[in-house]
């Protein structure tokens, strides 16, 4: 499928639907499957097929995977016992994966324990000091902590590493949090865009951009943009909201407003802020 990942959900999940209808014990699928529905925001769902995965599959490494993926979906329900039961199980069959300790590294950040978090994405880098989520998940620790500096240099690594469009536009975001460099941190979402142009992902973060900058326009196009890939992205409705809202247009704002609230509770105290656990990482 050329548009897995892609932000073309529908298409994406018509073709796995398909391919099962076919084959209906096939692990891979369900997991591949599950990670759409993780990128949804579609949790009991993904749970579902993760679950399957983990029946079906016979190779050690897709079954691991699945139960690190599980971890995180029983993470972003809140379901912290289960999450962690998983990223225990995970890392016991594979101590030296480094996934397993970045899924650790997250459920103490639900817990508000960075020290913890930040042990366990170090303890990744040991395993592999190229591994491209813990550097980013350092970062991302870096900018809740307030050391922008420290932030950057862990986005640098990750990009000297692989300049994909994801750790582009992670680089693009931390410039847009901390208000510093727009010139910089437009290259790098124009980059980001320029290799990905159809990750909604990218879009969203340049929109975000584009609210710091006060371009509102912009942003409320890019948003459009966005949520063309993904129409279920809390993200672009509430930062299009945002952006309407000091264009003005306030009835537009109020109903982007609900939906983005209708898909995630918590939103408005999520916006804008470090992007540190996240389904970009979900197929590791």
């Amino acid at each position: 499928m050329a548009y897995f990942g892609t932000g073309k959900t529908d298409a994406a999940l018509a073709d796995l639907d398909k391919a099962l209808n076919g084959r209906p014990k096939w692990g891979p699928i369900y997991l591949d499957r599950a990670s759409i529905y993780l990128s949804m925001n579609k949790y009991d769902l993904a749970i579902a097929d993760l679950d399957k995965a983990i029946e079906y599959t016979s190779e050690l490494n897709l079954k691991d995977m699945a139960i690190r993926n599980r971890s995180q979906a029983f993470l972003e329900k809140g379901e912290i016992a289960a999450a962690e039961a998983d990223a225990s199980q995970a890392i016991s069959n594979e101590p030296k994966n480094p996934t397993g300790y970045l899924r650790r590294g997250y459920i103490f950040l639900t817990q508000n324990n960075l020290d913890a978090a930040r042990g366990n994405f170090e303890y990744a880098l040991q395993l592999d000091r190229f591994y491209i989520p813990s550097l980013l998940s350092l970062g991302s620790v870096e900018l809740v902590q307030g050391n922008g500096d420290a932030a950057l240099k862990n986005f640098d690594e990750a990009i000297r590493v692989d300049r994909d469009a994801g750790t582009l536009a992670r680089r693009c975001f931390a410039r847009a949090f901390l208000k510093q460099d727009f010139g910089a941190a437009m290259s790098d979402c124009n980059e980001a865009a320029a290799k990905q142009p159809e990750n909604a992902y990218v879009f969203d973060i340049r929109a975000f951009l584009y609210l710091q900058m006060q371009r509102y326009d912009d942003a409320i196009k890019d948003y459009n943009a966005a949520l063309v890939l993904n129409p279920h992205l809390a993200s672009s409705l509430y930062g299009r909201n945002v952006a309407e809202r000091a264009s003005g247009d306030i009835s537009k704002a109020d109903a982007d407003l609900a939906s983005a609230k209708s898909i995630n509770a918590n939103i408005e105290r999520e916006f804008g802020k470090p992007i540190v656990l996240g389904v970009a990482d979900a197929n590791n």
